[in-house]
């Protein structure tokens, strides 16, 4: 029966010699037999073209990550530490080419024939004919599998502009109680804060991540609205949402953020840091600073640990006398606490030994650590490079069923427009109406008194309805705290009890 399986076979392959080796190929491995019928009489075999002789070999590779993605593409070349691997992105259709190191890779899988569909792709198999209830299935999902609840529902945020005033709590809230309201499984947060400082020794505006001194002074602003990442997500949501820190640019307080989830990812010129020189800041008494300096320095550790991260990697972020190195092991990483000894081991900060002048001067310094992609991935604090939305979605293995929901882009947008306001009436209202001059007859002094209580009551509703966003205006257009404006209107009140017509 084999032999003249072959014969039929050869028969329908004709001259396609390369066609005609398949079908003897599947003959003598068995398979051929499974075109026959129960009784033993021949069935309709079907038609083998070159294209799937070409096909067979041609299958893809699958490679399975440890965080649960599944990649079907092609090995475009491999070392010890290193898989190079070509796919396509399903939701976008966009090519690439990443590197994935070995440590991250679950398995990989060489010319599989049929890469099994993920839970949420339509099943492409056809039904087996002798079904009843059987029916073509098509290749494209429909319209109506594509608005199923299979559907993963995201919820971006963008963090831009300054950390503590466009970036603080208070639309940050609005924006996860929205995320809440729209039922997001995932959140995604984006940032690239603003950064650019006056360098008082070259004389210039820098945006240097390394210089010291405005970074660390923003912790307090982190500890601030580091709840609402935090805990109020944990007691308000019911199902907890998967949260993502996609950063550009975190410098300052911004820093401290993505600590706050075990998913960071990074565009490939992002940049963390700028919480230098805990170790060089605050003057006075030796003992009182000491432990000013080792309570802030225990204080952002802790935020580290919370959240899955060595703390060692902070006090490199945050100390210049810290000397911190790391070398690979198995899947982590080892971190060192000294200069390499071994060529296997990488220093991250030296305590500015290897600094020029010039380079300190510029703000290109080793003195403390700046994470970048490449440095993140090394020491496994970032998991992936990834520049647009597309391509971060398949990176997080989501491509295929993202709903993009809300409009946080409208919130923050509008609570800096309000911030912008809110500034200009703090500059009118102290600057003029809350300084009225006391003047004139009893009436016009009355009135007088009357508008300057007016003008600080308004001060006061704005500072309560933006909170520590407006510290920095506060302190550049000297607006004493609260406790001070309410003295300042109780001696207006006294005045005008006292006053005589």
């Amino acid at each position: 029966m084999m032999k003249s399986t072959i014969t039929r076979l050869a028969a329908l392959a004709g001259q396609h010699a390369a066609t005609f080796a398949v079908a003897s190929a599947f003959a003598f491995t068995g398979l051929a037999t499974s075109f026959a019928g129960a009784a033993g009489t021949a069935m309709p075999l079907p038609t083998l073209t070159l294209s799937s002789v070409i096909a067979v070999a041609d299958e893809p590779d699958v490679l399975i990550l440890r965080d649960g993605r599944e990649i079907i593409g092609k090995v475009v070349a491999e070392t010890d530490a290193v898989v190079t691997f070509k796919g396509k992105s399903k939701g976008s259709g966009i090519e690439f080419t990443n590197d994935y190191n070995r440590a991250d890779i679950l398995s990989l899988k060489k010319g599989v024939s049929n890469p099994a569909p993920k839970q949420n792709e339509p099943n492409k198999t056809e039904p087996k004919s002798d079904s009843p209830a059987a029916a073509p299935v098509s290749a494209e999902p429909s319209v109506q599998s594509e608005a199923s609840s299979d559907k993963d529902k995201v919820y971006i945020v963008k963090l831009t502009g300054e950390f503590g005033s466009d970036i603080s709590k208070i639309p940050v809230r609005r924006a996860i109680e929205e995320a809440k309201a729209k039922n997001a499984e995932t959140l995604i947060f984006h940032i690239d804060n603003k950064w650019e400082f006056y360098n008082a020794r070259t004389g210039e505006k820098s945006t240097s991540a390394t210089l010291i001194g405005p970074g660390i002074n923003q912790l307090l602003q982190f500890e601030d609205m580091s709840p609402v990442f935090s805990d109020e997500i944990q007691q308000s949501w019911k199902k907890q949402p998967r949260i993502v820190f996609w950063v550009k640019q975190a410098l300052g307080g911004a820093a401290f953020l993505p600590f706050m989830s075990r998913e960071i990812y990074m565009t490939s010129d992002g940049r963390m840091g700028g919480i230098g020189g805990l170790d060089l800041i605050m003057q006075g008494n030796r003992t009182v600073v000491e432990k000013q300096r080792s309570l802030r320095l225990a204080h952002a550790q802790g935020w580290a640990i919370k959240g899955g991260y060595d703390p060692r990697i902070v006090s490199a972020m945050m100390v210049v006398e810290y000397v911190l190195s790391y070398r690979p092991v198995g899947d982590g990483v080892e971190f060192i606490e000294r200069m390499p000894e071994t060529s296997d081991e990488v220093n991250l900060t030296d305590a500015g030994e290897s600094d020029t002048t010039a380079e300190s001067v510029r703000g290109r310094s080793k003195a403390f650590l700046t994470i970048t992609p490449e440095t993140g991935r090394a020491i496994r604090v970032v998991k992936d490079i990834a520049d647009t939305e597309d391509e971060l979605f398949f990176k997080m293995g989501i491509e295929r069923r993202v709903e993009v929901v809300g409009r946080s882009d409208q919130i923050m947008k509008s609570w800096s427009s309000g911030l912008e306001r809110a500034t200009k009436d703090l500059r009118r209202l102290w600057g003029e109406e809350a300084r009225t001059p006391i003047e004139g007859n009893y009436e016009q002094r009355r009135a007088a008194r009357s508008k300057r209580i007016r003008a600080i009551e308004q001060i006061q509703d704005i500072f309560k309805r933006f909170g520590n966003a407006l510290n920095d205006a506060r302190q550049e257009i000297e607006i004493p705290a609260d406790p001070e404006l309410n003295t300042i209107k109780e001696q207006i009140r006294i005045a005008q009890q006292q006053d005589r017509r």
